[in-house]
């Protein structure tokens, strides 16, 4: 490099004036706002320790039937198709009947499913 010629940008500050300039040309620079979360540590401490005492069980035989029922998940969907599907596990704690992948999970981590 010569005394005299201009030096280089670096890709930072090329990067940074490209889209500086597409912006100023075809859109408006709007500022992201941070939400506020609504959840405490204190209330994602809890959550994680009730999500941690929960397991499934197989479910019990009714007389001389294995125990099976209807997926609760399943059954009750609103924001996918409802299915009739027979499981034979349950949620220990909720005593739920539900399929181990994914209604497990949904039923305790969704409000709507």
């Amino acid at each position: 490099m010569q005394v005299g010629e201009p030096q280089q940008p670096s890709l930072r500050q090329f990067s940074r004036t490209v889209v500086t300039q597409l912006l100023q040309r075809f859109g408006q620079v709007t500022l992201m706002i941070p939400r506020p979360h609504s959840d405490t540590i204190l209330d994602q401490v809890e959550a994680r320790a009730y999500l941690d005492r929960l397991y499934m069980e197989r479910l019990p035989p009714t007389g001389s039937k294995v125990g099976v029922a209807r997926c609760y998940v399943c059954s009750h969907a609103t924001r996918r198709p409802k299915a009739k599907k027979s499981t034979c596990y349950r949620c220990h704690e909720c005593q739920v009947p539900m399929c181990l992948v994914p209604c497990f999970r949904v039923y305790h981590t969704l409000i709507h499913y």
